[in-house]
């Protein structure tokens, strides 16, 4: 489950990724999210993986956003491999990377505090921060 967010435009056009990467919009968004997950009648109270994404223009401003992201929260994380895209709208090839952390239970605070960590980051390399979200599995 992720929610729609308004259209960026296309990565080129950032020019400062401190104000793209807005982190009371993100709360805002986390708020909906949770919300919208309990609504849906889940539990507070179960192992749910977040999984936030990031893209970047630049493939080695990406890897030093992982290797950074991977020595501040080391074991929490999975880091999945980068893919490389194309953006049909904007003719632009980008980067992107997926990074999973389990939470033992839905809370929006320790969401908000991984978000403020890993925004810092996407700051620091020049990475904008796509939101987050989560899926579950089938029970069959």
């Amino acid at each position: 489950m992720s929610l729609d967010y308004e259209d960026r435009g296309p990565l080129s056009a950032i020019k400062d990724y401190a104000k793209f990467n807005d982190l009371d919009n993100f709360y805002h968004m986390t708020d909906q999210i949770v919300g919208e997950i309990l609504a849906d009648g889940n539990p507070e109270d179960e192992e749910y993986d977040i999984i936030h994404y990031f893209s970047s223009l630049n493939f080695a401003n990406l890897e030093k956003f992982v290797v950074e992201v991977n020595n501040v929260l080391g074991d929490e994380i999975y880091i999945e491999d980068p893919d490389e895209c194309f953006d049909e709208e904007y003719k632009e090839t980008f980067f992107s990377v997926s990074i999973i952390i389990t939470h033992p239970k839905l809370d929006a605070q320790a969401i908000y505090d991984e978000i403020t960590k890993l925004v810092s980051i996407c700051n620091e390399f020049n990475v904008a921060y796509d939101g987050w979200g989560t899926q579950f599995e089938d029970e069959e």
